[in-house]
């Protein structure tokens, strides 16, 4: 079996790291795979028997395995007052090292000097070749990935995110509202004006519209299209404010995005259904809060162009001013004015979190 990235960056290239030993590494994103018994020969007997002890304990699901695809499990081992997180398979005790970690573990005294020291220059210089790489792709205008979901987002020109954030844990804020949107649609589809009655109109506004235009969307596409954004962007920036706090952005963006379009759009008896104010403020902290994440983007025939998010965000906030100043003559069947309105509210909610955690001594996701 090929083996792959634990990130999805693809397959990992063999590699001799010492006689009769073995090692696999990204080229893409620099980690490294090895064996117990190959970093037990590179590393002081403290790493492989902290490892030892912690293996037994109950901790969340990490990424696949690249050996035997079953889910590693995150185990912290502490070097020096420094904690390094190594992702081992209970199986097949793989070990896997993300670019940097394996040079901050101790090396191992008078143990196999050859074998320590050639993997770690190989270490080095696969992190600065992944380094090198990465810069010149932040840019960069590459082939169509070779996997159906991008396909997919090709045809409908959609974005994806080429090399999204690593996530641990559950992200059920997320997945609960994919779930709610789904049956706001299976009720609509029962009843054809739920999603009217659910609609925020700003000539008449009711709590039930300002809240359930939320859920209720305007066709299938439309469902389509929010779906896959919160998908993309939503469940990394859960993970990065914690479910609370993330409930509470997409709250503040879309009363944003309302307030926007009541206050701007001309046009006081058009309902507006559909949850992209809310999502925008979503988008716009992923970019904030991951600018170095690459967004790739549909460009010319089988071609993505790929920009760091704040790159991809500043455009298609441009995008949406341009929309916006259509729309503030009565133009448009999309409401620009609310996703920008959400864009400012997630930014806002944004800086009123740091603003709190710099009080408290905190980090966001606490």
């Amino acid at each position: 079996m090929r083996r792959r990235c634990p990130h999805g960056h693809g397959p990992l290239e063999r590699e001799t790291v010492a006689p009769s030993r073995y090692g696999w590494r990204c080229g893409e994103c620099g980690g490294r795979g090895v064996d117990r018994r190959a970093l037990d020969g590179m590393c002081d007997p403290s790493v492989t028997a902290s490892l030892g002890r912690e293996a037994g304990r109950e901790s969340s699901a990490g990424p696949p395995c690249p050996s035997c695809r079953r889910s590693m499990a995150p185990i912290d081992v502490v070097v020096h007052g420094l904690v390094v997180t190594l992702d081992v398979c209970r199986g097949c005790r793989h070990v896997w090292l993300d670019a940097g970690e394996l040079e901050q573990l101790p090396r191992r005294a008078g143990g196999d000097p050859a074998f320590a020291d050639d993997l770690r220059g190989m270490a080095r210089e696969t992190t600065a070749e992944a380094l090198r790489r990465e810069r010149e792709r932040s840019t960069s205008v590459s082939v169509l990935p070779d996997s159906p979901w991008s396909f997919l987002a090709f045809l409908h020109e959609l974005p994806i995110v080429r090399n999204p954030p690593r996530t641990r844990g559950r992200v059920s804020v997320t997945l609960g509202l994919l779930a709610a949107f789904l049956v706001v649609a299976a009720l609509d589809r029962i009843d054809p004006g739920l999603a009217e009655a659910l609609a925020f109109v700003p000539d008449d506004p009711t709590l039930v519209g300002l809240l359930g235009s939320f859920f209720a969307h305007a066709g299938l596409g439309h469902l389509i299209g929010n779906a896959i954004f919160l998908f993309l962007f939503g469940r990394a920036t859960e993970q990065e404010f914690g479910p609370r706090r993330f409930v509470m952005l997409i709250l503040v963006a879309h009363l944003a995005a309302c307030s926007a379009h009541a206050a701007l759009d001309p046009r006081g008896g058009v309902p507006l259904v559909g949850a992209s104010g809310g999502i925008s403020g979503v988008v716009a902290c992923f970019a904030l809060s991951f600018p170095r994440t690459r967004i790739g983007l549909p460009f010319l025939v089988h071609r993505w162009l790929q920009l760091p998010a704040l790159a991809w965000l500043a455009i298609w906030c441009s995008d949406q001013a341009l929309a916006a100043m259509l729309q503030l003559h009565g133009v448009g069947a999309t409401s620009a004015v609310a996703h920008l309105g959400g864009v400012a509210g997630g930014v806002a909610f944004l800086g009123l979190v740091k603003w709190v955690d710099s009080r408290r001594g905190r980090r966001p996701a606490d």
